[in-house]
């Protein structure tokens, strides 16, 4: 059933909706969306990073924040899973945050690229990556965050993270140990960048 909770309270397992009253036609709409599409069964579950493989395809969760604050949530919602390339648009917004549009121009463009999320490729004039959404770009956005260290720009990376969801992540070290035996973990910088183990 869907709910909607307060951000004070958004991560009680079972929040009410709304006090317990009538439920919102948000709340409807996502309810039948999700037993609209519940059943779906197309597509697979990613194994290129073979941890992914283990997540069980039967996870289906709607989640809707509105700009009042309000979370509104029906399915497997409560479900962790890897955050990979949704860390992307965050980490591209620290790294604006910390050298400003120009200097981040300089190193990453805003170019639609059209290649696959894991490409690294570069413009053949400038030598940068098209856009913060692949993972040239995405890497390079990375080395964009400010900190004194490694360790100190990975930790500003999850306290942005952690931050939007709400609640404190971490790397999931199955994750990375998958990825690094793939070898993706150096095309991945090994932290929270572009396609993050969190």
């Amino acid at each position: 059933m869907a709910r909607a909770v307060q951000p004070s309270t958004a991560l009680a397992a079972d929040a009410p909706s709304r006090g317990g009253g009538i439920p919102s036609p948000i709340e409807r709409y996502l309810h039948r969306l999700h037993e609209r599409y519940v059943e779906l069964r197309s597509g697979e579950v990613a194994t290129y990073i073979p941890e992914l493989g283990k997540a069980d395809p039967e996870w289906f969760g709607v989640c809707l924040a509105t700009t009042d604050g309000r979370l509104y949530e029906v399915g497997d919602t409560r479900q962790e899973f890897t955050i990979q390339s949704i860390s992307k648009p965050l980490t591209y917004g620290l790294a604006l945050e910390d050298r400003g549009t120009e200097a981040v121009l300089k190193k990453v463009g805003v170019e639609p690229s059209g290649d696959a999320f894991n490409s690294i490729s570069l413009d053949p004039h400038t030598g940068r990556p098209l856009n913060p959404m692949i993972n040239a770009g995405a890497i390079a956005t990375a080395g964009l965050v400010a900190g004194r260290s490694a360790e100190d720009r990975l930790e500003r990376l999850l306290s942005v993270y952690s931050l939007y969801a709400g609640r404190r992540l971490t790397i999931d070290p199955a994750v990375y140990r998958s990825e690094k035996r793939r070898g993706t973990a150096t095309a991945r910088s090994g932290t929270c960048c572009g396609t993050s183990t969190c």
